[in-house]
């Protein structure tokens, strides 16, 4: 906007005014004492934001809080490794105890179990007991108790300890039959001459032709047992004529008491045991030794037994008193206190 020429000189002549009085008084204020500085409070008041510039997430992320954020996942990772390892180490370390625990329990179970040789002793140690004891007739007579004393007998022998000397009757000896092989059978049945003994359930006129071949047969076996084995011809004849013998039995059961019945069983059975031991090569040599009518004692009788390999065989019937009369011999023989003496483990 364009000013009035009037105007100009008067506002010149006003601003030489104001200068010449603003100089005027300022020379007056240096001439005075300059004034004291004085302080005066001023509240400080405390800013406030509409969020916290410090707190995340916020209207700028925060980076730094980030990046520590992954740093601590990363250490609490490797310590949850290293702590896995440990489990690991430690459930390694456990198994190796156990493994070892496990060890040791059979080890000391091994040493502990009987064995089966201490079975097979402690067994023998007990039958010996009790066919020295109190046997029953039945094992007296089917020669278990008569075997158990012979076993134990010749290992106290062995040992070189003897006992007393108990005679044994030479009429007692010639009715024990013995056997060497395989089988518990014997020349029971036909030990006297190739006689042989026959029950009554069997004397019936109806077994009379059997019984005729049998007796021819049982004699030819026993003359060929002398001169050394029983022909094979002899032994396949004896075996159709026990069978014949044993059918013709079966159909006449009817006219035969139950007490004969079971006593001609019982013969037949024993026949077919004779068979057996006939048909064994070295049936001569299996055959009771021959005793001397005087007879011997336990000692003697042993010792013989154990030379030739031989041992007690079941008796025939009317053996049964010779069997018991040697029982009680062979007891008074091994007693208990001469068998604690060489035998650790009699009682």
């Amino acid at each position: 906007m364009a000013m009035n020429g009037n105007l100009r000189p008067a506002l010149v002549g006003a601003l030489m005014v104001l200068c010449i009085g603003a100089l005027s008084t300022r020379a007056q204020d240096e001439n005075q004492p300059a004034p004291k500085a004085s302080f005066r409070s001023v509240p400080i008041a405390t800013p406030t934001y509409p969020y916290n510039p410090y707190s995340y997430p916020s209207l700028y992320p925060n980076y730094l809080s980030g990046a520590a954020d992954v740093i601590s996942s990363q250490g609490q990772l490797m310590v949850d490794q290293q702590q896995a390892f440990l489990g690991r180490e430690q459930v390694r370390s456990a198994k190796i105890d156990n493994r070892r625990k496990a060890l040791d329990e059979y080890l000391y179970e091994r040493a502990v179990t009987p064995t089966t040789e201490d079975e097979r002793e402690r067994q023998r140690i007990e039958n010996v007991r009790r066919s020295r004891n109190d046997p029953t007739p039945t094992e007296i007579w089917s020669a278990r108790s008569l075997n158990d004393l012979l076993g134990a007998i010749q290992k106290q022998q062995a040992q070189r300890i003897e006992g007393p000397a108990i005679p044994v009757d030479g009429q007692v000896l010639q009715r024990i039959n013995m056997t060497g092989g395989m089988s518990d059978s014997s020349l029971g049945q036909i030990r006297d001459g190739g006689r042989v003994h026959w029950p009554l359930g069997l004397a019936g006129d109806e077994f009379q032709s059997t019984r005729s071949e049998i007796d021819g047969l049982c004699a030819q076996a026993f003359q060929q047992v002398q001169s050394g084995a029983v022909s094979p011809a002899t032994i396949q004849k004896l075996i159709r004529a026990t069978d014949a013998l044993s059918s013709k039995l079966r159909q006449n059961v009817a006219e035969i008491s139950p007490n004969d019945y079971i006593a001609a069983r019982r013969f037949v059975s024993d026949m077919n045991g004779t068979i057996r031991a006939l048909s064994d090569p070295n049936v001569a040599g299996n055959s009771a030794p021959r005793w001397p009518p005087s007879g011997t004692t336990v000692s003697e009788m042993t010792q013989q037994m154990t030379r030739q390999g031989l041992r007690f065989a079941p008796a025939v019937p009317g053996d049964e008193a010779a069997y018991t009369a040697l029982h009680r011999a062979m007891v008074a023989y091994y007693s208990p206190q001469s068998a604690q003496n060489w035998d650790p483990q009699a009682k």
